[in-house]
């Protein structure tokens, strides 16, 4: 989120992150650090408010919501994709279409959206944000052609297929960049074939690479063609999950249990394009949101007085 504030404050528009730790403990889940979160905006430059403001003109989150919590905002209410992912039941998909506005990456993200009957007029191409403000942060000393893997951390994931398929490839160096959800099992177990790096960005990621493995469920492989769209890729899945996966997935050398790893030479260009198409167009607005359910706001209104302590009137 930090460089959509930077790319919306480049625009004129006053934009801050909201990091309230109810909030985020509520709406995401124990895994999101706040602690963390906050030096990392502060490491961006990005401005904090650490109390929500329901009275923005527009209000913004990444993934799923407490509609209790975010329906109390009295204007408009948007969503961002916190990256692209192949798999047909997006961030998009499987939320549900209360918002006023969604921002998208390019036109993969934006045909999704039309499929589900959003108003194209709601749908507002971003580019990507985050990788354009991604520096070098990891600088690897080369001896062998490096095999990096990027693994997703849920049931998609293909660490046994990728530790089968390379372990007896002695004349490469392999690395592993894990998910941050990644679980310590999982990395113990890569470990065992793999050099782990967990603190590299994927910019630095394909700056060393001579290849990628990466599940084909992991938005990660994106972000690689974004940087580098030449680099040969493989993405792997289990067969099983195969009818999981978007059309779009045809374009990548699919390995599964059964098959052999052969590199290929891809030109990603097109693809990169469809993905990542900007087309950033805001216009200020002050006009209260369709979306709030009055009813929800009126029985969760004693629940946030107490929690911010604040007076009825600031949600009238």
């Amino acid at each position: 989120m930090a460089p959509f504030c930077l790319e919306l404050q480049k625009k004129g528009y006053k934009c801050n992150l909201a990091l309230d730790e109810l909030f985020w403990k509520v709406s995401y889940g124990e895994h999101f650090d706040v602690d963390e979160a906050i030096k990392q905006a502060k490491k961006w430059g990005v401005k904090l408010n650490l109390k929500l403001n329901y009275g923005v003109d527009i209000a913004v989150t990444q993934w799923r919501v407490d509609w209790a919590l975010f329906g109390l905002y009295k204007n408009l209410k948007a969503k961002i994709s916190y990256g692209i992912g192949l798999n047909k039941k997006t961030n998009f998909a499987e939320n549900d279409f209360r918002f006023d506005y969604y921002f998208v990456h390019g036109d993969f993200e934006k045909e999704i959206l039309l499929k589900n009957k959003i108003d194209e007029k709601r749908i507002i191409k971003i580019g990507f944000p985050k990788l354009k403000y991604e520096k070098l942060n990891c600088f690897i000393k080369k001896e062998k052609p490096i095999i990096t893997y990027l693994p997703t951390w849920d049931d998609f994931k293909c660490i046994g297929i990728a530790m089968d398929k390379l372990k007896d490839f002695k004349d490469y160096t392999l690395f592993v960049k894990p998910h941050s959800l990644q679980s310590q099992k999982d990395i113990e177990k890569l470990s065992k074939y793999f050099k782990v790096v967990k603190d590299c960005n994927i910019k630095s990621v394909v700056s060393f690479s001579d290849y990628i493995i990466g599940d084909l469920k992991s938005g990660a492989i994106f972000d690689v063609i974004y940087h580098n769209p030449k680099l040969p890729i493989i993405a792997l899945a289990k067969k099983e999950d195969l009818n999981y996966f978007s059309k779009l997935s045809k374009n990548f050398n699919i390995v599964t249990e059964d098959d052999e790893i052969e590199f290929k030479e891809n030109d990603f260009n097109k693809l990169k394009n469809y993905c990542f198409k900007e087309e950033f167009i805001l216009k200020k607005v002050s006009k209260i949101s369709p979306t709030i359910d009055k009813n929800e706001l009126d029985i969760l209104k004693e629940r946030l007085e107490k929690t911010y302590k604040v007076q009825k009137d600031n949600y009238d």
